[in-house]
């Protein structure tokens, strides 16, 4: 019996051992196919793909120290930019500080033209204004002692002067 069993165990294993076989050879044929489909890739890959990274790795090295003085000049640009900025706003804010001044001074002299012109104003009317005042009372005065020397008769006040009577 413990013949059969031998037999029987070998022949499970002598299966087991066929069917890892035939598992085996099945992907090995998988990988030939796979490896049939690659081999052309690999190759246009070696003729293509390499030499444009070869090409863009060179391009890369030549551009570095020109991309690296762009940086450092961009760098550079921006701190003059930051510099003149901060001098252009100091001097636009000086002048406007002296056009606040400027302006505050014409306003001063502008508000004593105006002054002084009104007084001038108000001194030749008056200068002009009293005598003409003083001659029409005059002219007035002579006007009405000629119509007195005119009339023979001593006038009488009329109704129509009543009116004006102040």
């Amino acid at each position: 019996m413990q013949n059969v069993y031998f037999i029987v165990f070998t022949a499970f294993v002598a299966v087991g051992v066929l069917v890892q076989a035939a598992v085996l050879l099945g992907i090995f044929l998988g990988v030939r196919k796979v490896q049939a489909r690659l081999l052309p890739l690999i190759d246009s890959l070696h003729t293509e793909v390499l030499p444009a990274a070869a090409e863009a790795r060179q391009t890369l090295r030549d551009m570095t120290p020109k991309l690296k003085t762009i940086a450092a000049n961009l760098t550079e640009v921006s701190s003059e930019l930051r510099i003149t900025s901060n001098r252009v706003g100091d001097t636009v804010r000086d002048i406007m500080a002296r056009t606040r001044v400027q302006a505050a001074q014409v306003d001063g002299m502008m508000d004593s033209v105006l002054g002084q012109a009104a007084a001038i104003g108000s001194g030749i009317q008056q200068a002009i204004s009293i005598p003409c005042r003083r001659l029409n009372g005059l002219v007035n005065g002579v006007r009405a002692g000629v119509d007195v020397l005119r009339r023979k008769t001593p006038a009488s006040h009329s109704e129509s002067d009543a009116d004006l009577f102040v």
